[in-house]
């Protein structure tokens, strides 16, 4: 969970324009760094989504299927059918 907002803040201060709500709350070198097209700029942007698909993938690998839930279902039918 806390990845995920981490993703969604760095996607968020990149991405937002300069009068954006949370991102007007920062240093204004910082936000023209960010905003300019600059590698901050860049860098900041695939940090965000690599902390997203990062923490999609370990909820998927941690959390699986709950056993009473119809995906894990569908994978036993599936693999019966084989």
């Amino acid at each position: 969970m806390a990845l995920a907002g981490i993703g969604l803040s760095c996607v968020y201060a990149a991405n937002a324009g300069h009068g954006a709500p949370l991102v007007s709350l920062l240093p204004s070198s910082l936000a023209h760094k960010l905003h300019c097209g600059s590698m901050i700029h860049r860098a900041v942007n695939i940090c965000g989504c690599a902390c997203l698909l990062s923490s999609n993938y370990l909820g998927r690998k941690i959390g699986g299927c709950a056993q009473d839930s119809d995906c894990c279902e569908g994978k036993k039918a599936h693999k019966k059918n084989d």
